[in-house]
Order: C-alpha cells, then sequence, then structure tokens
C-alpha cells in the first residue's frame, strides 16, 4: 500500500498560533503601507480619468488641459494629472499619437515647469 502524501498542516487555531515567527520590521511594514496607499490612489486617479473622458467624450490627450484647470482648482489630485500624462505618455510609445498630438501633448508638458 502506498502511503499517503503528507502535506503541512495548518496547527493556528483561535489564536493558539506558534511564537516562532520573527515579527516584520519597521521600515518593511512602512513599504507595505505606502504601497498599499500608491496603488489606491492609482485606483482612484483612473477612475476620475475615465470618468472626465465619459463626460467630455474626446481622446485623452484633449483632457490633459480640463485635468490641469480641475488640480489647480483642488477638484482632483495632482496624481491625476501624473497618471493622465503617464497613460499619454504609453499611447505615444504605442504610435498611437498623430504628430499633431505629440507636438500639443510636449507643449502642455513644457507648460507644466519642472516637477
Amino acid at each position: 500500500m502506498k502511503e499517503a502524501q503528507r502535506s503541512p498542516v495548518n496547527r493556528c487555531f483561535g489564536g493558539n498560533c506558534p511564537q516562532n515567527k520573527k515579527p516584520i520590521p519597521q521600515l518593511r511594514e512602512q513599504q507595505i503601507k505606502e504601497a498599499f496607499i500608491t496603488a489606491r490612489q492609482r485606483k482612484d486617479a483612473n477612475r476620475a480619468i475615465s470618468n472626465l473622458l465619459l463626460q467630455l467624450h474626446c481622446a485623452l490627450p484633449q483632457v490633459l488641459e480640463a485635468i490641469k484647470r480641475q488640480v489647480e482648482r483642488r477638484n482632483l489630485s495632482p496624481y491625476v494629472l501624473s497618471v493622465a500624462i503617464e497613460r499619454v505618455e504609453q499611447q505615444r510609445r504605442r504610435n498611437g499619437l498623430s504628430m499633431q498630438e505629440i507636438v500639443e501633448f510636449e507643449n502642455f508638458k513644457a507648460s507644466l515647469g519642472p516637477q
């Protein structure tokens, strides 16, 4: 008779876990928190960009100026503008922009100044 394959058994029931696990260092814990916060901000930024695109019925490069004005009025987070710029740069790398849109995009980035 073949012996059954043994798999490790979780023996943590009702808080009776062995205490041999080392605690996560404080720095590592802070990095994990920052990663979750950044992921949440990116998700919110993408949602805000999608809502603007639906409301204005135009492409992302044309919406950048509206996003900039909303950020200046403090209606949107500055992170939304940076995510929108990243998305336009991705379109540019995929050759999804015309030459006119590329020129307008570069002028827009130049108008932002140093970041």
